[in-house]
């Protein structure tokens, strides 16, 4: 797998769980749309989930979250409950992806780009955000 990103969580705690030498869980993501028609969303792509602390993937912030970690390497330290987990308590719109929704949305030209604004970038951070570097 080619690495395009690295994600490392950091074990943080609080006063009270240092005595108790717990650790606080945090999560990556927080994405929301207030509609299914929001075109909004996080796609982790090509990325490695590592570190010492311990993480759930996401949590939804509004109505409509759309998040999709693709093709990404993820460590023991990751609450996977993810396909085939157990679905109770999850938010009423939770569904899976057919093979067309994540071909769109890991596609730049799909979903990132749709409407060419990365051509209207600098210079200095078109080369950042250079479809040929996240594609």
């Amino acid at each position: 797998m080619n690495i395009k990103c690295k994600i490392y969580v950091k074990g943080v705690t609080s006063n009270v769980r240092v005595n108790e030498g717990e650790m606080l869980s945090g999560f990556i993501t927080a994405q929301g749309r207030k509609t299914e028609q929001d075109t909004s969303g996080f796609v982790f792509k090509y990325c490695v989930i590592e570190g010492d602390g311990k993480t759930s993937l996401g949590r939804a912030y509004r109505g409509y979250s759309r998040v999709v970690f693709y093709r990404t390497r993820m460590s023991n330290i990751v609450n996977c409950t993810g396909e085939g987990a157990n679905k109770q308590g999850r938010v009423g719109w939770e569904k899976n992806l057919s093979a067309k929704d994540i071909a769109s949305l890991v596609n730049t030209k799909t979903f990132i780009d749709q409407d060419g604004w990365m051509a209207t970038l600098p210079t200095s951070l078109a080369s950042l955000y250079s479809p040929s570097l996240i594609c």
